[in-house]
């Protein structure tokens, strides 16, 4: 009630600003309410707003607020749409942060719609892109990324390769919750593979590093 009063008045005061970002709080309330629909009404809304305003960290914001909610809706044409909308803004703007949150929402968004082949591609650009700003955390986070969409695919072995990878990169950064991450990667497909040996081992190590951390 509160949030929809603070729209009322910035529409009547025409203050644009005001509006979106009344706008972006309510579509966030919905969306954390279950109501994905109304959510995507608002989000829409703050979207045209941010556009006629030209203000492109409003219009990224609003487009990775409007493709979760298609995401939540199962709408993954629209989702896929806002998401590679907002890819675009985020490389114009030349933000590191937004462009990784882009490519993980783009990449997530082609698991979602069972396409499996293009979340590899744009993990492989996260990936790239990781490397060339050397981020370590980002790099990490993608080579996580292909390794779970390996696993999907039924390709274990690559699987395993790209957690080999991330262990790697934890070691390097000295990163336990990593660690854990790749073990538990590698574990589940050495499982699938029949590698009962080996997905036991990585389990106990992933077990003794989750303890270590808490």
């Amino acid at each position: 009630e509160y949030m929809e009063r603070d729209l009322k008045i910035n529409e009547t005061f025409q203050d644009s600003a005001g509006q979106c970002r009344a706008l972006d709080n309510l579509g966030v309330a919905f969306f954390t309410m279950g109501r994905y629909k109304d959510a995507i009404q608002r989000h829409s809304a703050q979207c045209s707003l941010a556009y006629e305003m030209k203000e492109p960290l409003d219009i990224i914001n609003a487009l990775t607020h409007l493709g979760n909610a298609f995401e939540k809706t199962g709408d993954h044409v629209q989702a896929l749409k806002t998401y590679k909308e907002s890819l675009r803004f985020a490389k114009d703007q030349g933000s590191d942060d937004l462009i990784f949150q882009a490519y993980v929402n783009l990449g997530n968004a082609y698991i979602s719609s069972g396409e499996v082949e293009k979340a590899m591609t744009i993990h492989h650009h996260h990936l790239t892109f990781a490397k060339e700003t050397k981020d370590k955390e980002e790099e990490a986070e993608a080579y996580a990324l292909l390794g779970h969409a390996c696993f999907i695919k039924s390709n274990f072995e690559q699987s395993i390769m790209f957690f080999q990878q991330l262990l790697s990169v934890a070691v390097q950064t000295s990163d336990m919750k990593l660690k854990a991450r790749a073990y538990a990667g590698m574990g589940q497909a050495n499982r699938s593979m029949g590698n009962l040996f080996h997905a036991q081992s990585c389990h106990e190590q992933q077990l003794k590093l989750c303890k270590d951390t808490g």
